[in-house]
């Protein structure tokens, strides 16, 4: 079992310790984050649509995107909003030099050191905290994510703050009820909205929360309900304004983006590997059947909503007439999640599997170490089952991985606690031997 939260918080001494530990931790980790930027490639600096959308701001037309020079600039919903205009300011004064965004990266992924402590330290005790924090400081794939522009850079700050947040309101309230758990439900909600504008793909832990919550007992009832519904309502609170935006612009209820079915299609059409790109790593798009293929193009029109919905018909068609070849394509998706997705160069690099491979391992031992604590951990438990099940159902690249590591590495430091508890009990049976 688990040691017991808060048992090594009753010396001042330690307490510091701990502390300045982690400070010196979360300046590794902005030190290697911020040393990694010479070694950029020249597909780091491919601004993908969300630096063309911020690029576009910057030039006075607005959340707009072209669909990559295909169609006329108009407004879009195509890319994750709040991402790109963090990246706005940087533009707006250094042009489009992504020096600037990287340091960004660099500090807000080094920020997230301190939440995933302090999320170790409540569910097990400091020491496990400050492994966890470790293993984020110097993951690889972590580190050289500072230098893409993408989403993941900014999402995993209000993710990991919610879910501290979260675990503090639901096995936090056995040890020191909040004086105002209303409004601890109300500020998950806010935090829970702020990391879907980042990334839509987080919605799922707005089901995932009140699992949780309800698992722990703090859904009981009356309280409750209120509880759930001011979560609820503090995540509408933040995405409806952008909601409100699309459906003016767009002429359609979009609550964050579109283009998920447009994704979901690439990996779930005939002769689709359930990735967006095929064995040879070649982008999907340009390796259709030419039937198919002047099918398709004849339906990229430029209004994207319409063109998503469309896409999403391809996908319910596909699945209804070929249902055994969406099976074998979510058993592939699930391996690939799990393991490695043989479709992407990034994959065979050893410093991206080798660190995955020993973090699989130590995470195996910690849900070993845990089996016993599975209520407490339940949080974590099912964001791993909830990610993997997403993306299984419907498209995998490497970066979608990314949601599951904050509960990898802390189920990973319960792995090393385990084998350094057991190394301490070994050596004191030892020692009594030898007495």
């Amino acid at each position: 079992m688990a040691e017991a939260p808060y048992e090594r918080r009753s010396c001042p001494g330690q307490m510091f310790n701990y502390h300045r530990a982690i400070g010196w931790i979360c300046a590794l980790a902005l030190g290697l984050r911020l040393a990694a930027i010479p070694f950029k490639g020249p597909a780091d600096d491919n601004l993908f649509e969300y630096g063309q959308i911020a690029w576009n701001i910057v030039q006075g037309h607005g959340f707009s995107w072209d669909f990559d020079g295909r169609f006329p600039l108009q407004p879009t919903a195509y890319s994750p909003a709040l991402y790109c205009y963090t990246l706005v300011p940087w533009f707006a004064v250094f042009g489009l030099n992504l020096t600037g965004p990287r340091i960004m990266h660099a500090i807000l992924l080094a920020a997230v050191c301190w939440f995933i402590y302090r999320i170790g330290e409540r569910l097990a005790n400091p020491r496990v905290g400050l492994m966890a924090a470790c293993i984020w400081a110097v993951y690889p794939e972590m580190i050289f994510l500072s230098l893409r522009i993408a989403p993941e850079n900014a999402m995993f700050l209000p993710m990991t703050w919610m879910l501290l947040k979260a675990q503090d309101a639901g096995v936090g309230a056995r040890l020191a009820s909040p004086a105002h758990p209303g409004k601890s439900a109300f500020t998950c909600g806010i935090l829970t909205g702020i990391a879907c504008w980042v990334n839509p793909s987080l919605q799922i832990l707005g089901a995932i929360v009140p699992v949780h919550w309800r698992i722990q007992g703090w859904l009981n009832g009356r309280e409750g309900l209120r509880r759930l519904v001011l979560f609820v309502l503090g995540a509408v609170i933040v995405i409806a304004p952008w909601t409100i935006r699309n459906y003016i612009r767009l002429g359609a209820l979009v609550p964050l983006r579109t283009a998920f079915a447009y994704n979901v299609w690439r990996g779930n059409h005939v002769g689709a590997t359930g990735t967006i790109r095929n064995f040879e790593g070649r982008n999907l798009d340009e390796t259709l059947p030419r039937d198919y293929a002047e099918y398709i193009e004849a339906h990229m029109v430029p209004d994207e909503v319409q063109r998503d919905r469309f896409f999403a018909a391809e996908v319910g068609k596909f699945i209804v007439e070929h249902p055994g070849s969406y099976l074998r394509l979510c058993a592939a998706r699930l391996w690939f999640y799990g393991w490695r997705d043989p479709t992407h160069p990034l994959t065979a690099s050893i410093w991206y599997l080798g660190p995955w491979l020993l973090l699989l391992i130590l995470a195996i031992m910690g849900l070993v170490s845990i089996r016993r604590d599975g209520r407490k951990w339940s949080l974590w438990l099912l964001q791993i089952a909830g990610f993997t099940l997403l993306f299984s159902l419907t498209v995998v690249v490497p970066r979608y991985r990314m949601p599951l590591y904050p509960a990898m590495f802390l189920l990973a430091a319960m792995g090393v606690n385990a084998l350094v508890r057991g190394f301490q009990r070994n050596k004191k049976v030892g020692q009594r031997l030898l007495a």
